[in-house]
């Protein structure tokens, strides 16, 4: 997982942060990342879904891959999706401070399975709400971190599921570690063993009677 920024910085200004990525001032903002393959289902919400969808609403994806060229063709007649290629960490998390709901929307491909979905758990760690396909490891990355679950490749319910996320109160997410919380716990570890170290050091390097 991606570290988390630093606690003291300043978060990102969402205004000023759509402004910066291109984005529309106003109206709901879904957003994905991840390598742009077919099983996470960026080209499918994008054509099946995002036309469901109310017409304010404006779709990102972050990431590149060999559906890109597919994801393109359908941005050049559906103005609402919006590809904004790799982004680095800084500009990612400005994103995330201006997006309104994140969605991975991966659908089954035959002898590709999904994994725990690491992308979802990094939006829910920045405190985004997440819609996630309720298919293989991604539900167990929305049972640890809150995130809904939706029946994968279907738009109808995908629709309805954003509809509803977009319209419920803003409500508290639950804590999702990053590794910036791991990397910490293994420094108190380091230094609870370096402590110890240096207690028994002398004691090992004195004669014995």
């Amino acid at each position: 997982m991606r570290a988390a920024s630093p606690a003291s910085a300043a978060p990102p200004d969402p205004a000023a942060a759509r402004a910066a990525l291109g984005l529309p001032p106003a109206g709901p903002l879904l957003v994905t990342t991840g390598r742009l393959v077919e099983r996470k289902g960026a080209a499918w919400f994008a054509a099946e879904v995002l036309p469901l969808l109310p017409p304010v609403v404006t779709f990102a994806v972050v990431g590149e891959g060999p559906e890109a060229p597919r994801l393109r063709a359908i941005a050049s007649r559906e103005p609402r999706l919006r590809l904004l290629g790799p982004l680095p960490p800084g500009r990612l998390d400005a994103l995330y401070a201006c997006a309104d709901l994140f969605v991975a929307p991966n659908i089954p491909v035959p002898g590709r399975p999904e994994g725990f979905g690491i992308a979802p758990a990094e939006a829910a760690a920045a405190g985004l709400p997440v819609l996630v396909a309720a298919l293989e490891g991604l539900v167990d990355m929305a049972r640890l971190c809150g995130a809904r679950l939706v029946p994968p490749a279907d738009p109808a319910a995908w629709a309805r599921a954003v509809a509803e996320e977009l319209a419920a109160p803003p409500r508290p997410r639950p804590r999702v570690r990053s590794w910036a919380d791991v990397a910490a716990d293994y420094a108190r570890l380091f230094d609870a063993v370096a402590a110890e170290w240096r207690r028994e050091a002398p004691r090992a390097s004195q004669p014995a009677p």
